[in-house]
């Protein structure tokens, strides 16, 4: 009887010994192939987040830098285009200044449609159910809060104008 090795055997072993070794190697790569595509869907549900609580106060540091990480967080996809496309829609709108009562109005208006549609377009992407109407009705901001931010403003600008010497202040002395 022959003892010795078939190479069938031979074969069976090798391919043994280099799925031992490289079995682990592979899973570890399967691994952090995985992890980082979870990190950055976090981070990019974490920027939608982070808007759609703070889509009632656009002005805050909060949203703006939200909207600051859009194209860092969903520019690097082309599942994210659309997003993208809505991204600069908006951040155009922004970038331009409306002159007179009735173009402010316009403005604002077409403002809160793009809005509306970045976060439609973000909510897609992330796979959430939402309708266009929900993102731009469904959202409370106390009357309070815009009375407030107003007031602010209006405090601010009254500063202004007297630190640049466009308005006085008015002293009454009384005894």
């Amino acid at each position: 009887m022959n003892n010795s090795p078939t190479t069938v055997e031979i074969a069976y072993w090798i391919v043994s010994i280099i799925a031992i070794i490289i079995g682990p190697i592979v899973a570890v790569q399967v691994q952090k192939f995985l992890e980082r595509n979870r990190s950055a869907f976090n981070h990019k549900e974490e920027v939608f987040k982070i808007l759609m609580a703070t889509r009632g106060n656009p002005l805050s540091k909060e949203h703006v830098e939200a909207l600051n990480r859009i194209e860092i967080e969903f520019g690097n996809q082309k599942r994210f285009v659309k997003v993208i496309d809505s991204w600069k829609t908006y951040f155009d709108h922004l970038c331009i200044s409306a002159t007179g009562e009735s173009a402010q109005t316009q403005w604002n208006i077409n403002k809160v449609e793009l809005h509306t549609d970045l976060l439609y377009q973000m909510s897609l992407s992330l796979r959430y159910n939402f309708d266009k109407i929900a993102i731009k009705r469904n959202v409370y901001q106390p009357v309070l809060f815009e009375k407030l931010q107003e007031e602010q403003q209006e405090i601010k600008d009254l500063v202004k104008n007297v630190l640049n010497g466009n308005q006085g202040i008015t002293v009454t002395i009384k005894e």
